[in-house]
């Protein structure tokens, strides 16, 4: 009996090994957009409880502090300067102004996180004439 305990704990935890392996993207489809994606997503999702909470705009890094338990890869992610948030800017589903973006974006192109949630990659030239939101 314990043989065959045994061995349904190892196929479960086999099955439940290769199942996050089945479920990732390719390797060829990981570009600038996905790199920043998770701290991005997860800034636009701080930035807009932190409106709705407060109905205005955070005015900086310090304003989010209260969100860092619940997204905490977003909150490093501007503590440490990785991204950068256009300050007074908010949340906009029918909008497409720069909300965020990785520090890098403006010199090299990246990561840009758009006030309707979406992240794009942009060049530095597409970044340059993107508009960067507004309070």
């Amino acid at each position: 009996m314990r043989f065959r305990n045994r061995t349904c704990l190892l196929a479960c935890l086999l099955a439940l090994g290769l199942l996050p392996a089945g479920c990732a993207k390719k390797a060829g489809n990981a570009g600038p957009a996905s790199r920043g994606a998770a701290p991005l997503g997860e800034i636009y999702e701080m930035v807009s409880d932190y409106v709705k909470s407060h109905g205005k705009a955070p005015a900086g890094v310090d304003s989010l502090k209260q969100s860092q338990p619940i997204y905490p890869a977003g909150f490093q992610a501007l503590k440490s300067g990785e991204c950068v948030v256009v300050w007074g800017a908010k949340p906009d589903k029918a909008g497409s102004a720069v909300l965020a973006y990785e520090k890098d974006a403006p010199q090299k192109g990246g990561a840009v996180l758009l006030s309707n949630g979406k992240v794009k990659a942009m060049t530095a030239q597409e970044f340059e004439a993107a508009k960067k939101g507004s309070g």
